[in-house]
Protein backbone atom coordinates (compact mmCIF):
# COMPACT_ATOMS: atom_id res chain seq x y z
CA UNK A 1 0.00 0.00 0.00
CA UNK A 2 1.69 3.41 -0.94
CA UNK A 3 1.75 5.81 1.52
CA UNK A 4 0.94 9.21 1.63
CA UNK A 5 3.20 11.95 1.53
CA UNK A 6 3.62 13.79 4.78
CA UNK A 7 2.12 17.18 5.51
CA UNK A 8 4.56 19.97 6.11
CA UNK A 9 4.61 21.36 9.39
CA UNK A 10 2.98 24.61 8.11
CA UNK A 11 0.26 22.74 7.16
CA UNK A 12 0.31 20.60 10.04
CA UNK A 13 0.02 23.75 12.29
CA UNK A 14 -3.11 24.96 10.07
CA UNK A 15 -4.44 22.06 10.85
CA UNK A 16 -4.04 21.59 14.29
CA UNK A 17 -5.55 25.35 14.94
CA UNK A 18 -8.17 24.51 12.76
CA UNK A 19 -9.19 21.27 14.44
CA UNK A 20 -8.59 22.66 17.70
CA UNK A 21 -11.28 25.73 17.25
CA UNK A 22 -13.82 22.99 15.91
CA UNK A 23 -13.85 20.30 19.30
CA UNK A 24 -14.07 23.37 21.35
CA UNK A 25 -17.65 24.26 19.59
CA UNK A 26 -18.78 21.08 19.96
CA UNK A 27 -21.69 20.75 22.85
CA UNK A 28 -20.38 17.44 25.19
CA UNK A 29 -16.02 19.06 25.25
CA UNK A 30 -17.92 22.59 25.87
CA UNK A 31 -19.93 21.07 29.07
CA UNK A 32 -16.90 19.11 30.48
CA UNK A 33 -14.99 22.02 30.17
CA UNK A 34 -17.78 24.39 32.20
CA UNK A 35 -18.16 21.26 34.27
CA UNK A 36 -14.60 21.83 35.70
CA UNK A 37 -15.32 25.59 36.02
CA UNK A 38 -13.55 26.55 32.63
CA UNK A 39 -15.47 29.46 30.05
CA UNK A 40 -14.71 27.65 26.53
CA UNK A 41 -12.82 29.52 24.75
CA UNK A 42 -13.98 31.02 21.38
CA UNK A 43 -11.54 31.33 17.75
CA UNK A 44 -8.50 30.86 16.84
CA UNK A 45 -6.69 33.27 19.31
CA UNK A 46 -8.75 34.01 22.17
CA UNK A 47 -8.25 36.55 24.50
CA UNK A 48 -7.91 33.59 27.54
CA UNK A 49 -5.06 31.79 25.70
CA UNK A 50 -1.78 32.09 27.68
CA UNK A 51 0.86 33.03 25.22
CA UNK A 52 4.26 34.14 25.78
CA UNK A 53 5.39 37.39 25.30
CA UNK A 54 7.06 37.76 21.86
CA UNK A 55 10.66 39.63 22.46
CA UNK A 56 12.43 40.94 19.85
CA UNK A 57 16.02 40.10 19.71
CA UNK A 58 18.61 42.48 18.40
CA UNK A 59 21.19 40.34 15.88
CA UNK A 60 24.29 40.18 16.65
CA UNK A 61 25.82 36.67 15.18
CA UNK A 62 26.16 36.49 11.50
CA UNK A 63 23.94 34.45 9.37
CA UNK A 64 26.10 31.88 7.56
CA UNK A 65 26.25 33.98 4.12
CA UNK A 66 27.84 36.78 6.02
CA UNK A 67 30.18 34.11 7.61
CA UNK A 68 31.66 32.76 4.39
CA UNK A 69 31.93 36.12 3.15
CA UNK A 70 34.02 37.70 6.10
CA UNK A 71 36.61 34.51 6.39
CA UNK A 72 37.01 34.56 2.30
CA UNK A 73 37.74 38.67 2.86
CA UNK A 74 40.36 37.76 6.12
CA UNK A 75 41.75 35.63 3.48
CA UNK A 76 41.97 37.61 -0.06
CA UNK A 77 41.19 41.27 1.12
CA UNK A 78 39.01 41.43 -2.02
CA UNK A 79 35.36 42.23 -1.39
CA UNK A 80 34.00 41.25 -4.45
CA UNK A 81 35.88 38.07 -4.85
CA UNK A 82 34.75 36.85 -1.07
CA UNK A 83 31.18 37.71 -1.94
CA UNK A 84 31.24 35.70 -5.32
CA UNK A 85 32.46 32.42 -3.22
CA UNK A 86 30.34 32.89 -0.43
CA UNK A 87 27.58 32.96 -3.02
CA UNK A 88 26.22 35.66 -4.30
CA UNK A 89 25.69 36.49 -8.13
CA UNK A 90 28.30 37.51 -10.14
CA UNK A 91 26.49 40.50 -11.17
CA UNK A 92 25.93 41.40 -7.64
CA UNK A 93 29.37 41.08 -5.93
CA UNK A 94 30.86 44.32 -6.38
CA UNK A 95 27.93 46.11 -4.69
CA UNK A 96 27.07 43.07 -2.60
CA UNK A 97 30.58 42.68 -1.10
CA UNK A 98 30.29 46.72 -0.44
CA UNK A 99 27.72 46.60 1.22
CA UNK A 100 28.75 43.49 3.32
CA UNK A 101 31.46 45.30 4.85
CA UNK A 102 29.22 47.87 6.03
CA UNK A 103 27.01 45.93 8.03
CA UNK A 104 28.19 46.95 11.65
CA UNK A 105 28.30 42.62 12.83
CA UNK A 106 30.65 41.96 9.84
CA UNK A 107 32.76 44.68 10.05
CA UNK A 108 33.43 44.16 13.67
CA UNK A 109 34.23 40.73 13.15
CA UNK A 110 36.61 41.25 10.63
CA UNK A 111 38.33 43.30 12.93
CA UNK A 112 38.32 41.04 15.46
CA UNK A 113 39.95 38.52 13.55
CA UNK A 114 42.40 40.69 12.40
CA UNK A 115 43.43 41.54 15.67
CA UNK A 116 43.38 37.93 17.06
CA UNK A 117 45.60 36.74 14.23
CA UNK A 118 48.27 39.82 14.99
CA UNK A 119 48.12 38.51 18.49
CA UNK A 120 48.92 34.79 17.49
CA UNK A 121 50.96 35.26 14.79
CA UNK A 122 52.57 38.76 16.37
CA UNK A 123 52.76 39.81 12.82
CA UNK A 124 52.47 43.54 12.88
CA UNK A 125 52.87 46.56 10.25
CA UNK A 126 56.06 47.45 11.58
CA UNK A 127 57.34 43.99 11.37
CA UNK A 128 56.37 43.88 8.13
CA UNK A 129 58.38 46.98 7.14
CA UNK A 130 61.30 45.70 8.33
CA UNK A 131 61.37 42.49 6.51
CA UNK A 132 60.46 44.58 3.63
CA UNK A 133 63.68 47.08 4.91
CA UNK A 134 66.06 44.07 5.26
CA UNK A 135 65.58 43.61 1.29
CA UNK A 136 65.00 46.91 0.05
CA UNK A 137 68.32 47.50 1.57
CA UNK A 138 70.46 44.91 1.35
CA UNK A 139 73.95 45.58 -0.12
CA UNK A 140 75.18 42.23 -2.51
CA UNK A 141 78.60 42.47 -1.56
CA UNK A 142 77.28 41.74 1.86
CA UNK A 143 76.94 38.24 0.50
CA UNK A 144 79.39 38.19 -2.22
CA UNK A 145 83.08 38.68 -3.09
CA UNK A 146 84.50 38.86 -6.50
CA UNK A 147 88.11 39.81 -7.71
CA UNK A 148 90.00 39.50 -11.47
CA UNK A 149 89.85 35.24 -10.22
CA UNK A 150 86.19 35.22 -9.83
CA UNK A 151 82.88 35.50 -7.56
CA UNK A 152 82.94 33.80 -4.34
CA UNK A 153 79.50 33.13 -1.97
CA UNK A 154 80.67 34.64 1.07
CA UNK A 155 80.74 31.91 4.54
CA UNK A 156 77.74 31.39 6.03
CA UNK A 157 79.38 33.17 9.37
CA UNK A 158 80.07 36.21 7.43
CA UNK A 159 76.18 36.81 6.67
CA UNK A 160 74.19 38.33 8.77
CA UNK A 161 70.36 37.71 9.64
CA UNK A 162 69.02 40.56 7.67
CA UNK A 163 70.87 39.91 4.95
CA UNK A 164 70.21 36.28 4.59
CA UNK A 165 66.25 37.31 4.68
CA UNK A 166 66.90 38.82 1.24
CA UNK A 167 68.39 35.52 -0.19
CA UNK A 168 65.37 33.89 -1.79
CA UNK A 169 67.40 30.68 -3.33
CA UNK A 170 70.68 29.71 -2.81
CA UNK A 171 71.80 26.36 -5.04
CA UNK A 172 75.30 24.78 -3.91
CA UNK A 173 76.77 21.81 -6.49
CA UNK A 174 80.00 20.36 -7.22
CA UNK A 175 81.98 21.09 -10.40
CA UNK A 176 85.01 20.32 -12.05
CA UNK A 177 86.33 23.06 -10.39
CA UNK A 178 85.38 22.52 -7.11
CA UNK A 179 82.13 23.80 -5.81
CA UNK A 180 79.61 26.02 -7.58
CA UNK A 181 76.89 28.05 -6.13
CA UNK A 182 74.49 30.09 -7.49
CA UNK A 183 72.64 32.72 -5.43
CA UNK A 184 69.33 34.34 -6.46
CA UNK A 185 67.53 37.55 -4.52
CA UNK A 186 64.32 39.31 -3.89
CA UNK A 187 63.50 41.56 -5.69
CA UNK A 188 64.34 45.07 -4.44
CA UNK A 189 62.27 46.81 -6.87
CA UNK A 190 59.23 44.94 -5.27
CA UNK A 191 60.48 45.36 -1.82
CA UNK A 192 60.67 49.21 -1.93
CA UNK A 193 57.11 50.06 -3.22
CA UNK A 194 55.67 47.38 -0.85
CA UNK A 195 57.80 49.06 1.60
CA UNK A 196 56.56 52.94 0.10
CA UNK A 197 53.19 51.99 0.04
CA UNK A 198 53.11 49.90 3.75
CA UNK A 199 54.30 53.49 5.01
CA UNK A 200 52.21 55.62 3.52
CA UNK A 201 49.39 53.53 4.92
CA UNK A 202 50.92 53.61 8.21
CA UNK A 203 51.31 57.22 8.52
CA UNK A 204 47.52 57.79 8.51
CA UNK A 205 46.76 54.87 10.01
CA UNK A 206 45.48 55.95 13.15
CA UNK A 207 43.37 58.81 11.76
CA UNK A 208 41.47 55.95 9.52
CA UNK A 209 41.80 53.57 12.13
CA UNK A 210 37.61 53.77 12.57
CA UNK A 211 37.06 53.47 9.10
CA UNK A 212 39.77 50.59 7.78
CA UNK A 213 37.20 48.33 6.50
CA UNK A 214 35.50 50.98 4.77
CA UNK A 215 38.28 52.48 3.01
CA UNK A 216 40.02 49.13 2.48
CA UNK A 217 36.91 48.52 0.52
CA UNK A 218 36.50 51.03 -1.52
CA UNK A 219 39.71 49.93 -3.06
CA UNK A 220 38.91 46.29 -3.17
CA UNK A 221 35.10 46.73 -4.82
CA UNK A 222 36.60 48.58 -7.95
CA UNK A 223 39.32 45.59 -8.51
CA UNK A 224 36.72 43.57 -8.55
Amino acid sequence: MRRKPRASPAIRTRRARATGSELLHRAHVAAALRARGLDPPRGLHPATQLRKPLVRRRRSAMNPLEERFALVYLLTGNAAVAARRAGLKVARANSGGCKMLQRPHVAAFIEAERAASITRTRIDVDRVKREFARIAFMDIADVIEWDEEGIALKPSAQISPDDRAAIAQLKVKAGEHGVKASIKLHSKQAALDSLATHSSWDSTARSLSSRSITSKSGATCANG
